[in-house]
């Protein structure tokens, strides 16, 4: 694909990782109350460190390394998640999943908006179920993300 028709689309997503295992990502679950229960009565088998270690392991084997980011990035967050039934006075019951968020340094109270990257760990089977980072990481990846077209090329017709 020439430059001059590189599209807007494709400078959105330039940079930008997404993965997602449908089968196991708790992200994937919202809406589907009687999954989201049974996921519910079962034990995390790691606890958060735990989790945090899983994705600082994960960027470690695929590359990553935040300190050659432009954006200056802070300690990794560390959230359980959970899940909150349709009466507001019940507590939220927790899942075993973790949501690993990496955000700027020195955001104390981060939102939606703050988030860089976000690597979603099963508490079932150790594994990553979710990650997404932001086009603004792609300078610490080891691979030039820019090399690869968000879309898969045509042949052309002759």
């Amino acid at each position: 694909m020439a430059d001059k028709d590189t599209g807007m689309k494709d400078q959105l997503l330039m940079g930008r990782i997404y993965y997602d295992d449908h089968s196991n990502a708790v992200s994937r679950l919202q809406g589907k109350t009687k999954l989201l229960l049974a996921l519910a009565e079962k034990q995390s088998l790691i606890t958060t460190n735990e989790a945090r270690d899983i994705a600082l392991n994960f960027l470690r084997r695929n590359g990553y390394d935040l300190r050659k980011s432009k954006t200056k990035v802070g300690s990794p967050w560390v959230r359980q998640a959970r899940y909150r039934l349709e009466d507001p006075l019940e507590p939220p019951m927790p899942l075993p999943a973790y949501s690993v968020i990496f955000v700027k340094k020195g955001v104390k109270q981060p939102e939606w908006n703050h988030v860089l990257m976000e690597i979603e760990v099963s508490g079932l089977t150790k594994k990553i179920t979710r990650f997404t980072s932001s086009p603004f990481l792609f300078k610490a990846v080891s691979v030039d993300l820019t090399k690869f077209p968000s879309e898969p090329e045509l042949p052309k017709r002759e």
